[in-house]
């Protein structure tokens, strides 16, 4: 049996902040859509494969540098996409 109660604090009492999370999830995976490819699979090998720069890097058989700028830059435009904020 599920506690009411524990699920009520995980998703507010009427939902709103669970359906805020949800939104913002479809915001980052349109924004994501949006970026270069190499930015892009950079940033999803990192932050939903779980592996390091170096790890990619060598995956991608790139220098790390390149590596570190694709997510950077792609960080940037993430942010710029979702955000409203100026890209750099």
């Amino acid at each position: 049996m599920v506690d009411v109660d524990h699920l009520r604090n995980l998703i507010g009492d009427d939902g709103r902040e669970l359906v805020e999370r949800l939104v913002w999830a479809a915001e980052v995976r349109g924004a994501l859509g949006e970026l270069p490819e190499v930015q892009r699979e950079a940033l999803e090998m990192s932050y939903f494969d779980h592996r390091t720069q170096t790890e990619i890097a060598h995956q991608l058989g790139v220098p790390i540098g390149t590596v570190k700028a694709r997510m950077a830059r792609g960080m940037q435009r993430l942010a710029s996409l979702i955000g409203g904020v100026e890209q750099l």
